[in-house]
């Protein structure tokens, strides 16, 4: 699987059958408690592991969603209205959706995951972090919500759990986009033509059960009715299994003929109904807006091979070409960050060469106003010639008057030719200074490309620097890692921290000391430290999940 895959559903406090299965059933509290590996949930995972949580973009822990959850959920009251006119208080239905849910899943398995390089775990990592934040954008506001990412069944996946605490009945619905969809389309049209199935049958009624007998005043007379009441009881029980028996038959035949009922019914319809055409409508939008948002920047298609009949090595093409794209968008994403950076250093510099730019405008607009002019003068003289042209005859008469007229041209030709001369030197010294102006701008961009550089240098080393941080955290999580008389144990060194430790200490660099720092920080609470998940905590301003 390389394609995209996003799931969404609403649940309630009533158990509710699972669609496609026929003994599976899920409501609110089983889906909390599977989503936090309850042993009593997670029976469908051979070697249950705690949940990562992903604190950022806003989310909370799943704990804290479920308290808040269920404290609104007691308060709230309906209002029912009799048919007399009298009005009562009551809970919220059990029936009432309550919670939505999404379910991102990652074409990397979990065994491949824990086994992939460092490189390939940040692209699942960003991945993540893609997902998490688009839900947070595009949710209304006052949506609470908890996030956690799996890594004990079959694919890497990520939960998404939230509660419209803003609404008066915390609707989930509201939060679908295929029932916001159809309830709009039924607000606008009226409810939809629903398909008639066919009349349940008439069940049978359990008989009465047998009455005890009257106590006897005599021990012989009370065990006779005694056993007489047991033969009788068995009876009944006898007779209420067969009837469940046969009422179970009744409703199994029924709802085979039923479907059969409704399939003739559905295909002799020509369409489908408003109300579901818009839901489906709705969703795959929704799958096409997550595509452009999550899908596409993480390298994963919009769909599988199945969709559009392709090939394996069409299709095999189309993931590598995926994710060749969604590493260039990655790194024009991170080009463009560095250069608002640089930018912000360099708004002096940038300042000053605007202005050189607006100065070299005004020159341009100055040589363009002296070239109109030439030409204005061109036009004349044109015209000019026209009219000796036109007087040409007469002149050819008037030999002195065309000798005069010979000598005005040509002093206006010296003239004009003197003119050129001008403007081809101010265009010559127009042309010196864009050179300059260029050679300067060439100087300035390889010293903006050479802080680029530096930057990325400094983000290799922090990069480092949080690996080694984070594998010394795994060492002391197995236990890898202890702290003796004061001095740190590692069952392995990270290539970061040896490089460190063949430093002499007044000539490390900053990352280098706090790795240091944090060392020292991990000796004084090796002690203390017994294990278990550490939660990812990020602020949503930097990358990280």
């Amino acid at each position: 699987m390389a394609y995209q895959f996003v799931h969404i559903q609403t649940y309630s406090d009533k158990l509710t059958r699972v669609e496609g299965t026929k003994d599976q059933y899920n409501d609110i509290n089983q889906v909390f408690l599977e989503v936090g590996r309850d042993p009593r949930y997670s029976s469908h995972v051979a070697d249950p592991e705690p949940p990562v949580p992903i604190l950022a973009f806003g989310a909370i822990p799943v704990s804290a969603l479920r308290k808040m959850h269920d404290e609104r959920r007691a308060q709230i009251r309906e209002t029912v209205t009799l048919s007399g006119g009298s009005t009562y208080q009551r809970r919220l239905k059990t029936d009432a959706p309550t919670l939505y849910t999404e379910i991102h899943s990652h074409p990397m398995t979990a065994e491949d995951y824990k086994a992939a390089p460092r490189e390939e775990k940040l692209r699942v990592q960003q991945w993540a972090k893609f997902a998490v934040s688009d839900f947070s954008r595009r949710m209304p506001e006052g949506v609470a919500f908890s996030a956690v990412l799996h890594l004990d069944e079959g694919h890497v996946h990520i939960h998404i759990l939230g509660v419209n605490m803003h609404d008066p009945k915390l609707s989930a619905n509201k939060l679908h986009v295929g029932k916001v969809a159809a309830e709009e389309w039924r607000q606008a049209h009226g409810p939809s033509d629903t398909l008639a199935g066919l009349p349940k049958p008439q069940l049978q009624d359990r008989p009465k059960k047998p009455k005890k007998p009257k106590p006897s005043k005599t021990p012989a007379t009370q065990r006779k009715r005694d056993a007489k009441h047991a033969e009788v009881l068995a009876e009944w029980e006898t007779e209420c299994d067969r009837v469940e028996q046969a009422n179970a038959l009744a409703l199994e035949r029924w709802e085979i003929d039923n479907n059969a009922h409704l399939r003739v019914l559905r295909k002799a319809r020509k369409a489908k109904t408003g109300d579901v055409e818009a839901y489906e409508a709705a969703m795959t939008a929704f799958q096409s807006r997550y595509h452009d948002a999550v899908g596409k920047r993480a390298g994963l298609l919009r769909s599988g091979p199945g969709a559009e009949r392709l090939t394996t090595k069409q299709y095999d093409a189309r993931k590598k070409q995926a994710r060749v794209d969604a590493d260039h968008d990655a790194a024009m994403r991170a080009q463009v960050a560095r250069q608002r950076a640089e930018r912000a250093e360099i708004t002096v510099d940038a300042t000053g060469i605007v202005e050189e730019k607006a100065a070299l405008a005004h020159q341009h607009a100055e040589l363009d106003a002296a070239e109109n002019a030439l030409a204005e003068r061109e036009h004349e003289i044109a015209r000019r010639d026209a009219a000796l042209g036109a007087a040409e005859d007469s002149m050819r008469k008037k030999e002195k008057v065309q000798e005069e007229a010979d000598r005005t041209l040509s002093q206006r030709a010296v003239a004009m030719r003197e003119r050129e001369r001008v403007f081809e030197k101010q265009k010559q010294n127009l042309t010196m200074r864009m050179e300059a102006f260029r050679r300067d701008a060439a100087a300035r961009q390889a010293d903006l490309d050479s802080r680029e550089r530096k930057v990325a240098d400094q983000q290799i080393e922090v990069a480092e620097a949080a690996s080694a941080m984070e594998d010394m955290v795994d060492q002391l999580d197995t236990g890898m890692l202890t702290a003796e008389d004061g001095n740190l144990r590692l069952g392995r060194i990270h290539a970061f921290v040896g490089h460190a430790i063949g430093t002499p200490a007044d000539r490390r660099s900053p990352m280098q000391r706090v790795v240091a720092k944090f060392a020292g920080l991990l000796v004084r609470a090796a002690s203390a430290l017994s294990g278990g998940v550490t939660p990812i905590v990020e602020d949503e301003n930097r990358p990280g999940m």
